[in-house]
Formats: C-alpha cells, sequence, structure tokens
C-alpha cells in the first residue's frame, strides 16, 4: 500500500502572484500530489515600509505552515528565487524528524530550493549582493516603497514559451522594497535537522540569478546541498515544468525518506522517467474522460491527449464538424474532449474542450463567425498555448443556445483538473463578438473578461445593410457599373482627399469618420472618358458612402467607412446578390423583401443590441471592443453607434464607462484581422505574431490584466507588416 503523499508547499518569488505555479501544478495535481499555494504580504502590499518586511513574510509562511502540520500532513516546503528567504524562517524548526523525537505527527520533510537566494541570518538580501539591488530592480516604482521588474520577459522567461510568457509578465505585481532591504530571519536549512535534506535547483541559463550567483549562495551557506543542474531560466518551473516536476518528485523525500516514495510514479527516482510518468498521468487523466465524464445530456465523442507539435487533421475528424480548416497545428500538450450536449429531444451543440497540462487557472470561450457551423479551432489552439481551458461549439447549427457550452465547458474543467476556474474569459470576433456582447447583455455573470472584435450587433439590420448594396450598385451587365479596376482608382482617390486628415499620408485613414469623399473630382472629361466616373457612378459612390436611411429617414444602418472600397469589390459591390444575405431573408426571416419586418421579428433575439449593462458592471465584468476602421463587412461606425447607445442607456460619460466598457479604434484594419494597419494586437494566434508580448501589444493579456489587476488599457499597440516586421503605429 502506498504511503500518504506529502503535500507540496509552493512559495512564489518576487513580484509573483502564487497562480504563477499553474504550468507545474498541472504535473504535480495529476500525480494526486496534495499542493498548498503560498502568499507573501509583501506582493502589492497597502504598506510596504511597514507591513511587508522579510521578517513579515517569514511569519506570515509560517502561519500558513503550521495548522498543515499540525493536521498531521507531511510537508515539502519548495520556493523560488526571492521566495527562497522566508521560507527558510517559516520551516525553522518544524523538521519531521524532531517533532517525531517528540511524539508529534507531521513536520517539514525538506525544502527545495528553484533558483533560490540563500541569506544567512540578520543580513538582508541587498547586504548579501554588495550593497546595491540587482539592475532590473526598478525601485520606487509604480510607488515609493515598491519595485518593478524591467525588463520582464528577458530577465524571468527567457526561455518560456512567447504565449505563456507573455501572459505571466502580464499577472506580474509590484513588490515591497523592504522585502529586499530587511534582515533575514534564521533559515532551516541552517540547523542540523535538515542536513541532507536540502536541495538546490541550480539554472544555467539564469539572467536574473547568473549562476556565479547560485554558487556563491551555495558555497557561502556552509552546509551541504543536493544540487541538480537544469539547463534553463530564471522561471523554470514555466519554462520546463515536466523536469522541474521530476526534479522535485527525485529529491523530494531524499535518500532519508525513501518511505514516502510514489510506489509507481515515483519508483525509479529519475528525473526523466518521472516527468516521463507525469506526462503519461495527464495522458491517462485525459482519455479516461471518455467514460468517466458524466454530465447531464453529455455523450463524450472522444477524450484525446494531443502533443505539443500535433498537426491536427479535420477531414477525417471524427467529432462531426464542418469548417473550413483542414488542420490546426497544437503549441502545447492539451487533452482534446469532444462532446455531444442535447439541448432538446431534437437538438444539440457540438462542443470541444481543449485543456493545457500548463492551466492557468482561467477558463475562456471562443466564439463563432458569419453564419459558420465550425468550432473556431484556431482559437483553441491559441488561448490553450496561453494556459486558458478552452472551450469552443459550433453555434448551435444542430441545436440552442451558445450558454449551454459554456456551462459544459466550466464543469468540465473543475472535473479534469480537480478544482474551479479562478476567471473566466471570452474571445471572439464579427459573430463571435456579438455572442460576447450578448451573454453581458443575457448573461451578465458568465465572463470576467470579453474580448469582442468588430461585433457584427444590430444584426438584422446589419444583414439589411449588407444587401441594400445590391440595390445600389446594380448588376454588372448595366452601363453604370463601376468595374474593379475602377474602384482601385477610386480608392486612390479617397486616400489623396482624406489620407493627411490625421496628419500623415501613409496610405491608411486613420479616422474614416473625418472623411467625406467627393467623387466628382474623378468626372469624366470631355477629352477623358477612361478610368473616370460617369454623373450615375459619382452618385453610386455618393450613395455607397452614406447611412442606409428607411422610408421615414430613420436610420437602418450607419455607412461604409472610406477606404473600405476595395476590399467590397469581391461582395457587396460584385453585381451579384450575396447568397448569404438572401439565404438569411429565405430560410430564417421567410421574407425575402422586407428588411423592416426582419428587423421587428428579431429571430433568436439575434440582435444583441441591448444598450444596458449594469448587471455586467456589478458583476465586476471588463468588456474590451476593438474595430478596424477599413471594415467593410461590419463597418466601424455601427461599434462607435453601440458605444453611444450605451452610453445614453446608462446615462454613463466616457470616463465612467472606461471602468468597464472600453473601444478602441484600429486603423487600417480590415474584418478582424489583415489591412494596411497595424492589425496585429494579439486577438488570435496570427494577431500575436511579430508583437512583444505582454499587456502593452496583446489585447487577451490586456484584458486580463485589467480583469486580474485592476489596470485598463489605455493604448492598444499593433504590428503591421510590410516588407519585414516593424512597428507602424
Amino acid at each position: 500500500m502506498a504511503a500518504p503523499k506529502p503535500t507540496l508547499f509552493l512559495v512564489p518569488g518576487a513580484w509573483h502572484p502564487n497562480t504563477c505555479f499553474a504550468p507545474l501544478t498541472t504535473y504535480l495535481s495529476i500525480a494526486e500530489f496534495p499542493i498548498h499555494l503560498a502568499t507573501l504580504p509583501s506582493l502589492n502590499p497597502a504598506s510596504p515600509t511597514i507591513s511587508a518586511t522579510c521578517t513579515a513574510d517569514a511569519l506570515a509562511l509560517r502561519v500558513q505552515l503550521l495548522p498543515l502540520i499540525e493536521a498531521g500532513k507531511d510537508v515539502v516546503v519548495v520556493c523560488h528565487s526571492y521566495g527562497g528567504i522566508p521560507a527558510g524562517g517559516a520551516a525553522s524548526g518544524l523538521a519531521k524528524t524532531e517533532r517525531a523525537a517528540r511524539g508529534e505527527e507531521g513536520g517539514v520533510l525538506g525544502l527545495i530550493y528553484l533558483a533560490s537566494f540563500v541569506v544567512p541570518e540578520g543580513v538582508s538580501l541587498v547586504e548579501f549582493l554588495g550593497g546595491q539591488h540587482a539592475p532590473y530592480v526598478q525601485q520606487n516604482q509604480p510607488s515609493p516603497g515598491l519595485c518593478e521588474v524591467s525588463p520582464v520577459i528577458p530577465v524571468l522567461y527567457a526561455d518560456v514559451p512567447t504565449p505563456l510568457a507573455s501572459t505571466l509578465a502580464a499577472s506580474l505585481l509590484p513588490h515591497s522594497l523592504s522585502a529586499f532591504d530587511s534582515a533575514a530571519p534564521a533559515p532551516a536549512w541552517a540547523e542540523p535537522a535538515f542536513a541532507g535534506k536540502i536541495a538546490f535547483l541550480k539554472c544555467l541559463a539564469d539572467a536574473a540569478l547568473p549562476t556565479f550567483l547560485q554558487d556563491l549562495f551555495i558555497s557561502k551557506s556552509g552546509v551541504q546541498w543536493l544540487v541538480t543542474e537544469v539547463e534553463a531560466g530564471h522561471s523554470p518551473w514555466a519554462s520546463r515544468p515536466e523536469e522541474v516536476a521530476g526534479i522535485i518528485g527525485g529529491n523530494m523525500f531524499f535518500q532519508a525518506l525513501l518511505l514516502f516514495l510514489l510506489e509507481q510514479l515515483l519508483s525509479a527516482a529519475s528525473s526523466s522517467e518521472i516527468a516521463h510518468g507525469l506526462t503519461a498521468a495527464f495522458s491517462s487523466a485525459c482519455m479516461s474522460l471518455a467514460t468517466s465524464l458524466k454530465l447531464p445530456n453529455v455523450i463524450v465523442n472522444f477524450a484525446h491527449f494531443v502533443p505539443a507539435g500535433t498537426v491536427l487533421q479535420f477531414q477525417q475528424d471524427e467529432n462531426l464538424v464542418t469548417c473550413n480548416r483542414p488542420n490546426q497545428t497544437i503549441a502545447s500538450d492539451i487533452c482534446r474532449v469532444a462532446m455531444y450536449v442535447s439541448t432538446s429531444s431534437r437538438s444539440g451543440i457540438t462542443l470541444e474542450a481543449w485543456l493545457p497540462s500548463t492551466w492557468t487557472g482561467r477558463f475562456l470561450s471562443t466564439g463563432n463567425g458569419g453564419q459558420s457551423g465550425c468550432i473556431q479551432y484556431e482559437d483553441l489552439g491559441y488561448t490553450s498555448s496561453l494556459g486558458f481551458a478552452a472551450v469552443g461549439v459550433n453555434h448551435g447549427h444542430n441545436g440552442t443556445r451558445l450558454q449551454t457550452g459554456v456551462t459544459v465547458g466550466k464543469a468540465l474543467t473543475q472535473i479534469f483538473y480537480k478544482r474551479a476556474h479562478t476567471k473566466s474569459y471570452y474571445l471572439g470576433c464579427s459573430t463571435g463578438s456579438r455572442q460576447g456582447l450578448e451573454s453581458a447583455q443575457v448573461f451578465p455573470e458568465t465572463f470576467d473578461g470579453i474580448l469582442a472584435g468588430a461585433p457584427a450587433i444590430d444584426r438584422n439590420r446589419l444583414v439589411a445593410w449588407n444587401g441594400h448594396f445590391f440595390g445600389i450598385i446594380g448588376t454588372a451587365n448595366l452601363s453604370d457599373f463601376i468595374s474593379a479596376a475602377l474602384w482601385n482608382t477610386i480608392h486612390i482617390e479617397v486616400l489623396r482627399q482624406c489620407d493627411g486628415l490625421d496628419g500623415v499620408v501613409d496610405g491608411i485613414i486613420e479616422d474614416p469618420s473625418l472623411c467625406n469623399p467627393r467623387p466628382e473630382a474623378l468626372l469624366c472629361k470631355p477629352r477623358n472618358s477612361i478610368n473616370c466616373l460617369t454623373p450615375n457612378q459619382a452618385q453610386i459612390v455618393r450613395n455607397v458612402f452614406s447611412d442606409y436611411i428607411a422610408e421615414d429617414r430613420s436610420l437602418i444602418f450607419p455607412r461604409l467607412q472610406p477606404g473600405a472600397e476595395l476590399t467590397s469589390v469581391s461582395d457587396q459591390f460584385s453585381g451579384m446578390p450575396s447568397k448569404y444575405i438572401g439565404d438569411w431573408f429565405k430560410y430564417v426571416v421567410f421574407n425575402i423583401k422586407d428588411a423592416t419586418y426582419s428587423i421587428a421579428l428579431n429571430p433568436a433575439n439575434i440582435e444583441s443590441f441591448k444598450g444596458n449593462l449594469s448587471a455586467f458592471r456589478a458583476h465586476g465584468g471588463k468588456a474590451l471592443i476593438y474595430h478596424g476602421q477599413q471594415d467593410s463587412t461590419v463597418t466601424s461606425p455601427n461599434t462607435a453607434r453601440y458605444y453611444d447607445h450605451v452610453s445614453r442607456t446608462m446615462d454613463l460619460d466616457s470616463s465612467s464607462l472606461d471602468d468597464f466598457f472600453r473601444y478602441f479604434r484600429i486603423g487600417g484594419m480590415s474584418h478582424c484581422s489583415g489591412g494596411p494597419g497595424a492589425w496585429r494586437i494579439g486577438q488570435t494566434a496570427l494577431g500575436a505574431l511579430g508583437g512583444e508580448g505582454g499587456a502593452g501589444s496583446n489585447v487577451l493579456a490586456a484584458l486580463v490584466e485589467w480583469v486580474e489587476k485592476g489596470v485598463a488599457p489605455e493604448t492598444v499597440r499593433g504590428v503591421g507588416v510590410r516588407w519585414r516586421w516593424e512597428w507602424i503605429s
């Protein structure tokens, strides 16, 4: 019979909330190690100079540690970076061997230092380093008594995969300077009772704590450490979680405590074998869901462990999806669970959950596009690689209510990881964006953060607006039909008239609301009838750039923004009625002639234009909306219109709306992506390419920072592609 597994008491380093250990705890939890995530009062303290010293941290850790020990539990203290100093003080006098000699149960089996500071009693970290802070410590930032780290990723996460590094960087908080300046408490590692029971993980590529300093700490301690080297940076629990889990397992109980070794998983005491075993455990736990998952009205089609680097092929996929993408590359190890959820006796939804081995504790639901019945696999791949437990559904094409998928996804996440998610997010564009805003309007407590791009809201009017262009343009056989070549000439003229309105001539109309094209500038002259406009064609151009108005002069939908005309050539300006529009009126509205009828009918409540977001605001929800200013599919003035609608409905000015609802206009961005502007803002995997990561240049990371740290984004920085990567806005 296997001995009880010890509790791992994980202590984070400076600037890190304890959730940072998620990549590591995923593997350890699946192996069923009890885990306690410790907290440090020196992290983002209210009084950094009074209550956030190193001694205060040690006392706080001891308060968290004692109940475990007094309950008879055996504990291994695992600490990272600065956390090693207070952790050593917290464990002082609590060695299991000493407690056992007194007839007391429980105790600290040993300590494992992950690239940690080892400082003797009575000496501060700064003193030990020669009287100066490390060069990356930004003192008195963001306020006196606190400090931040900069640059974050090169110092802390140089070898961590970029998506995860960006997520971790966004989670960092200010730290108390007093923690570094105050004297270290008496450390447990110096006590004879811990001789042979202390281990040090030496990181050979550590930029924050170079190897010479790690060697100095070990040698100056005056005690013998069990040292293991790993080719990793300062955060090996993020860059190499499997290997670190194996090292912890191998060192955890030390040779004197083999009694506590897990008989099956860790019997070889080999780091590589342990890491392999943890991967096998994750895989086994995943595949067992196929038979063990029991949720109401849910049928599991399959549960597959998919290792990083796999290219999923969807042509022969057994989840019966309809999608237009043949494959998807998997960036990180995931558990892929495909389900059918019955929503009535004759309907249901197809759902997939991609559960990463490096789970951060966050849940995320993806949306769809257009009238697509396809799960957005690219979004599942992107967000799961960032550590989100990600869920996607097939838009209810054979069922109802997208909300069902979120409910099932959250339940599955808790069952698989054995704990509930910490925060819930939504990501979508176009129809997916409409779905997210619909959730904020109707199910306000479902998500803590919503990232919504180019929202296809006021859907009934939007469909009518797209359809009305055929009446303006006419068929291709008409004498006044404007060809694609002529639209290119019109586009050049629109840029000539409006590109410089923002003070920069760069091929981008930054604010199309200021642009009112004058097509008469292209009217044909007596001796020039080529590549110019007839009076009728000039009127067509005016109508294209005008609001769509009803017979009673009320607004149906805002105008197409100038600058987006070229992307309309193959659709609204093609001279053919849109099959997409026709099918909507024919098969959903059942009235192909009357736009006002469809607006009043509002089938399936698809309008999604409610302006009262009070409940979402009261829940603490945050919505980050973005829209490209060169979007011909969903014209961007409609999003500005919705922003104003929310403002009027809730009687809030823009500064008040900023507390929970922010709208960013992306110059030169087409529909959801593409265009001549800096459209790569981290909204998708493709949209994250070329960015530096972090909240400053990734809207998803910015949303997480807003929700979890209260730091709202003031700007959105993007990357555009010309002949090479370059920052262009």
